[in-house]
């Protein structure tokens, strides 16, 4: 699209074939648009989607947003794809990444993956029993300093084979009455060893 795309109550799930195979791909490339996934009318969902034989990093993937702008996704559930739950990418631009309310488990790579140059906040969200990881997400801008990544209650347990939760980036990261238990490897890691900000893990509850 040239400009913003925006959805609601969407269901694309258990697509497959060989090569490159989405629940949805969206992509506003070049343009002023945003994507927004909102949950006004009912959740969202991208699960059981399947690249077939495919080694393809497009293929399998339950949701990809692709932008230069803002990315918000609300409500959304994206298990069981042979790639990433969601992966969400403007590392283009310096739009923001916002989830809410949102799962992903099962999925072949990772339950969230994000690449950004903005902020990324997450809150009320769980990416648990992922293959490679649960989460990675990446803001490290070509500035010395960054935006920040805020998780509030966000669930990363039980990965498969990797970290429950990655964190790259050159801002302040924070987790708040969050967890991550059971990885094969570590619960977190967390690096914003390029930059000058802190790190903070909050216990509210």
């Amino acid at each position: 699209s040239k400009g913003t795309i925006t959805l609601n109550n969407v269901n694309a799930d258990n697509n497959a074939s060989v090569g490159e195979t989405l629940g949805a791909w969206l992509s506003t490339s070049g343009s002023p648009g945003s994507i927004y996934i909102y949950d006004t009318y009912g959740p969202n969902s991208f699960s059981g989607n399947e690249g077939i034989l495919g080694t393809d990093e497009e293929g399998g993937h339950g949701l990809y947003a692709f932008t230069w702008h803002n990315i918000v996704v609300n409500g959304a559930t994206a298990d069981r794809n042979s790639f990433d739950g969601l992966r969400l990418e403007n590392s283009f631009g310096t739009g923001s990444v916002t989830i809410n309310g949102s799962h992903g488990g099962d999925n072949g790579k990772y339950g969230l993956e994000v690449t950004s140059k903005g902020a990324i906040k997450i809150t009320d969200s769980s990416f648990i029993g992922n293959m490679v990881g649960n989460a990675y997400l990446d803001n490290i801008p070509d500035a010395a300093t960054g935006p920040a990544v805020t998780i509030l209650r966000g669930e990363f347990s039980n990965s498969d084979q990797g970290f429950g939760l990655t964190v790259l980036s050159k801002g302040a990261i924070t987790l708040t009455d969050s967890r991550a238990d059971e990885n094969i490897s570590f619960g977190a890691v967390l690096d914003n060893s390029a930059g000058t900000a802190g790190i903070s893990i909050l216990t509210k509850k």
